[in-house]
């Protein structure tokens, strides 16, 4: 389920990049965190997936809690 939710975030994350630089760091971070994921580090690989969307802040909408708060 959590890979899922990671998989699914990505995707998000891919669609919705507006400039090549900022896409390649997104990326980078992206697929290190599946990479932390297939060898079960969870910690790190939620690390890494905050990183990618920090790197493109129109996405930072798209990860908020169902009462509205912000998911950090």
């Amino acid at each position: 389920m959590l890979k899922i939710l990671f998989v699914t975030a990505g995707c998000l994350l891919l669609a919705s990049t507006s400039s090549a630089q900022t896409a390649k760091t997104a990326i980078q971070y992206y697929d290190q965190g599946i990479k932390l994921l297939d060898t079960e580090k969870y910690t790190e690989a939620l690390a890494a997936f905050k990183n990618a969307i920090a790197k493109i802040p129109a996405t930072k909408k798209h990860y908020t809690a169902p009462d509205g708060r912000a998911m950090n």
